[in-house]
């Protein structure tokens, strides 16, 4: 009787996921690269443990390596800054790292996955503790929801290291009849819950671009009462009401806290 694996199926649901963001290209790339490299991880997975394709057996954990090194690149470019080469190749060094570690040091290959994943997460985590200030190129009708998100990302990646830590453990108390499950409920999950997560807040741009644009409309982005700011720096506070006021810029759906 054919079965579908937990992995099988998050790989699945991800391909949806990736198909539908590509479709309707209102994704940012680099988000769609992230989702796409979760469902060929899963379906990697899936592979390995259960349908005994053994030769994906080493790809497996040199492939997880990409996946906290592009949550990374995908916050990065869609929230706090422009990807440049020269700044950010160093972030392909990891899944290099994991390929010469697996073939020289087979048996500190685990603990590198653990410590690229704890690495990166503490990467997100620490990219949003400012705050919504911190993620100067989202657009200020999203309120704090990517901020949220970011963090969510950030705990799913130490979930995944969680695991592994989980799964060595098993391996050394010899309990290997664990390890499919384990990797199964929470390496699928967590990519499931990566994957997921970045397309459900995309997929609200168009509603709440809507809803800003009425209330801007309605005069909800002005203010005729002066605050104490005004006597620190009343030339500032007299540009600021230029923008408002002359180019109202609260009607423009697209403003982000950078551009401003």
């Amino acid at each position: 009787m054919p079965v579908l694996p937990i992995s099988m199926f998050a790989a699945l649901v991800l391909a949806y996921v990736w198909l539908r963001a590509f479709l309707a290209r209102d994704t940012p790339v680099m988000v769609q690269v992230l989702i796409l490299a979760c469902a060929i991880q899963s379906m990697i997975i899936s592979f390995n443990q259960h349908y005994g394709v053994s030769w994906l057996g080493p790809v497996q954990p040199v492939t997880a390596m990409v996946i906290p090194a592009l949550a990374y690149l995908a916050i990065a470019s869609t929230a706090i800054r422009p990807l440049a080469w020269k700044r950010d190749w160093f972030h392909m060094l990891g899944p290099v790292a994991g390929a010469i570690c697996f073939f020289t040091l087979p048996d500190f290959m685990d603990g590198l996955v653990v410590a690229s994943y704890v690495g990166y997460a503490a990467l997100l985590l620490k990219a949003t503790l400012s705050g919504a200030d911190a993620l100067p190129l989202i657009r200020l009708e999203h309120g704090d929801r990517p901020l949220v998100l970011w963090r969510v990302v950030g705990l799913a990646l130490l979930a995944s290291a969680f695991s592994d830590v989980v799964i060595i453990a098993i391996m050394a108390t010899g309990q290997e009849w664990l390890r499919p499950w384990v990797i199964s409920i929470f390496s699928s999950g967590v990519l499931l819950m990566i994957g997921v997560l970045n397309l459900s807040d995309m997929l609200k741009d168009t509603a709440d671009k809507d809803n800003s644009t009425k209330e801007a409309a309605s005069g909800t982005g002005q203010t005729s009462d002066r605050p104490q700011a005004y006597d620190a720096d009343p030339d500032l506070f007299t540009a600021l009401e230029d923008l408002m006021k002359g180019e109202k810029i609260y009607l423009d759906p697209n403003l982000t806290l950078g551009r401003m």
